[in-house]
């Protein structure tokens, strides 16, 4: 306690690093350490919290630190919640032959270095469940300036440092990283705020300087993060080789016009272009957002070690994308979001893609396959978010070609009206959502054949007024919320006989007279045995419960239904426990 200062921090990591260290020698080594620390630099308060913490940062093994300094250093927001998440620097780790990085996390977490959080993407405006999330890095903002001081510590000349952020630093390495013969940067991010365009004209002139071409000099440069640049006079980038991220934010070109400075949107390929994606052999993610640029190269295929390519708001003129993207091998995550009229048919031979997520994409016709075999049709495709696609009028059949979809969002598609009939073809769909699309009245009948769907989301469907008669036989169903669907008037009767229903919501569906009807289903009765929770709100139309519903030990409410009447025979066989009963704005008689 004397040693780490009282500071909670401190504590919590020293004791995270020796509560499984058993030899007396580690603790001996560890004590040792902190009673005689590292000369520093800096202010007293830093010291005092700095040098403590290294000593567990340096019992770390090599790709620990690694990790650690990336995740601190390449991204340094305000907040100490990083701006990306999880899976995007596993993948850009990967490309250096990195095989135990999930073991590392998870020793950086226990030594409260960073914790891995869960967080609803920004693509998904449906926020449910846990399922739907991405996890993402957070970081002691004590532990991000420890992590910014080892490496780039003020002592060391620029070109030593590992990571460098400060515009200053990074407009002295771009000037002078040719005049250097082994610059050692690692990790580069390269940002300004908006207003030093008004209140720093010096280094204004310096940005619209800058040696771009020079980034190619940097041999051992591995991250790199362009944001809020305005670069004129631009017209392609040299990269390392090593390269593994590039994450370009908020960039534009810009020309002069009178006094002021107007965005430049007519941007042909920069900052990628036929001469320089040779030159890209080992990036994993490649990432725009608010860019201006026309359209990816035609040999954009070449990235052979492609995991992730993310495009958001970016390409406001972008015609297509490159006919030949279906040749990497090695895209597992792919997010659009960008008014394409249309996506290249070989999208559909993406071998290793697991993740698709199209958004205020313009798209007319889901793409047509190329083989005739179902079967290679994104045959990884475990997630798919069809998001804002107002043109989209309909999904073909084979779209049940996606074998191994696990989850799919359709939401804001407003032209679409039905479900194909292939898609009873999707054995392994899990989780369904279908939300705000306001033109979609059917669900296809083959629609019993999803054996292994464990939950069904529709909300605000306005001209939905059925449910297929077969939902009975969905087997594994164990989650449905209706919401907003005010065309429905009764659930099929085969809702009875669901026999791993858990939870059930309806609310919102103002024609609903009856959830089902009891005089066909209540003899051959063996569903619903397993039911928790039932919720009913604001069903206006709704008068009982179906007899065939037993509330024995059943958590249930009923609100704000106003012709609704509870007789009390369902009630006495209820015992008295801990489940809750709500009847709120409603009536029981008996």
């Amino acid at each position: 306690m004397e040693e780490c200062g009282g500071l909670p921090l401190v504590l919590e990591v020293i004791g995270n690093y020796l509560w499984d260290q058993k030899e007396v020698c580690v603790w001996s080594e560890a004590l040792e350490r902190l009673q005689k620390p590292d000369s520093l630099d800096r202010s007293a308060d830093e010291n005092v919290v700095w040098k403590k913490l290294k000593v567990s940062f340096e019992r770390l093994g090599k790709l620990e630190k690694q990790l650690f300094l990336d995740v601190a250093t390449f991204d340094l927001y305000p907040t100490c919640k990083t701006h990306y998440d999880v899976e995007i620097f596993r993948s850009a780790w990967e490309t250096e032959g990195n095989r135990d990085i999930g073991i590392a996390i998870k020793n950086l977490e226990q030594r409260s270095f960073l914790s891995v959080e869960v967080r609803f993407p920004d693509y998904i405006v449906h926020v449910h469940r846990p399922g739907d999330t991405l996890k993402g890095f957070s970081i002691h903002k004590q532990m991000r300036a420890m992590a910014a001081w080892i490496s780039g510590p003020v002592e060391e000349n620029l070109e030593d440092r590992r990571s460098i952020w400060q515009l200053p630093n990074v407009i002295e390495l771009l000037t002078n990283c040719d005049k250097v013969s082994r610059p050692r940067t690692e990790v580069l991010s390269i940002s300004v705020e908006r207003k030093t365009y008004a209140v720093a004209g010096h280094q204004l002139e310096k940005i619209k300087s800058l040696q771009w071409r020079s980034l190619g000099s940097l041999k051992v440069l591995r991250l790199l993060r362009i944001s809020d640049m305005h670069m004129l006079g631009v017209d392609k980038l040299k990269f390392p080789a090593k390269l593994a991220l590039l994450h370009m934010e908020n960039c534009t070109r810009e020309r002069q016009k009178g006094n002021r400075w107007f965005p430049w949107s007519r941007l042909s390929s920069w900052p990628l272009c036929d001469e320089n994606i040779e030159e890209l052999g080992a990036l994993s993610v490649l990432i725009f957002e608010n860019c201006s640029f026309v359209q990816l190269p035609q040999n954009f295929h070449m990235l052979r070690c492609l995991k992730i390519l993310r495009i958001h708001n970016s390409g406001k003129s972008m015609g297509a994308l490159p006919e030949n993207i279906g040749l990497l091998s090695t895209l597992k995550h792919l997010s659009l979001n960008v008014p394409l009229k249309r996506l290249p048919n070989s999208l559909l031979e993406l071998r290793s893609l697991q993740s698709l997520v199209l958004s205020g994409i313009h798209l007319q016709a889901w793409p047509v396959p190329i083989t005739i075999d179902p079967c290679c049709h994104l045959r990884a495709l475990t997630e798919l978010h069809l998001v804002h696609l107002p043109a989209l009028v309909e999904l073909p059949d084979t779209f049940g070609g996606l074998a191994s979809l696990n989850n799919l969002t359709i939401e804001c598609c407003s032209a679409l009206q039905k479900l194909p009939e292939g898609f009873g073809a999707l054995l392994e769909l899990r989780t369904l959502f279908i939300k705000d699309c306001s033109k979609f009245e059917q669900i296809c009948e083959s629609f019993f054949n999803l054996s292994k769907l464990g939950e069904l989301d529709l909300d605000r469907l306005p001209k939905l007024r059925t449910l297929p008669a077969t939902i009975g036989d969905l087997s594994s169903l164990e989650e449905m919320y209706v919401r907003s669907c005010p065309a429905i008037k009764e659930l099929p009767g085969s809702f009875a006989n669901l026999p791993s229903i858990r939870h059930f919501s309806i609310d919102h569906c103002h024609a609903l007279e009856s959830l089902w009807p009891d005089n066909k289903y209540d003899s051959v009765n063996q569903g619903l045995k397993k039911l928790q929770s039932f919720s009913v709100y604001s069903c206006s139309r709704l008068q009982c419960l179906p007899k065939s519903l037993e509330l024995k030990s059943l958590r249930y409410s009923v609100k704000n239904c106003r012709e609704f009447k509870l007789d009390t025979d369902q009630l006495r066989h209820r015992p008295e426990s801990l489940f809750s009963v709500d009847f709120t704005n409603t009536s029981v008689y008996g």
